[in-house]
């Protein structure tokens, strides 16, 4: 498991709406994703910003695509 899990596993674990907590672990999740692109472009010498802002966009899309199946 990787430190970047833990927010997400600590929303499930202390919430009781299954609705809520699992809302709240995706915008954690993707706050940290585009935390991770931002920090990363700048190593990769991109726009820090259209990177993190790219990758949360992918995420907060998979995070769609999910809900309207049934998530």
């Amino acid at each position: 498991m990787t430190a970047t899990a833990l927010p997400a596993i600590v929303s499930l674990l202390l919430i009781g709406d299954a609705t809520l907590a699992l809302r709240l672990a995706n915008a954690a999740q993707i706050v940290l994703l585009f935390l991770v692109g931002y920090s990363w472009a700048q190593h990769a010498g991109a726009n820090r910003w259209k990177t993190g802002t790219a990758i949360a966009s992918l995420a907060v899309g998979l995070v769609l695509v999910a809900v309207v199946l049934g998530g």
